[in-house]
């Protein structure tokens, strides 16, 4: 939290409206010191983006995506091949019996 709290001390309160180039630089910078800080809020931008309704529904429209979660549903799946596994079964085990 303190890393978090000393990232954010270092953007100033004009950062949106400092040119492009000014933004970008102040966060390079910003990354050297705080690497995993800023990877943290990548990660959190990126989520709360990507999980907007207004986002899920235009990817969905573009794409033919399905943005619903895959459970409780989940996808429709082609029956399994039990053939597959037909190595695996003749093999003997690859652990020791813990008894």
């Amino acid at each position: 939290m303190k890393q978090l709290k000393l990232f954010l001390e270092g953007i100033p309160e004009n950062f949106s409206i400092i040119d492009q180039s000014a933004r970008e630089t102040l966060l390079e910078n910003l990354g050297k010191s705080f690497p995993e800080t800023l990877d943290a809020l990548i990660n959190a931008t990126y989520t709360i983006y990507y999980s907007h309704p207004a986002i899920l529904s235009t990817i969905s429209e573009n794409t033919g995506y399905s943005t619903t979660a895959p459970q409780p549903n989940g996808y429709v799946l082609k029956p399994f091949d039990e053939r597959l596994l037909k190595k695996s079964k003749e093999r003997s085990p690859m652990w020791r019996d813990p008894r």
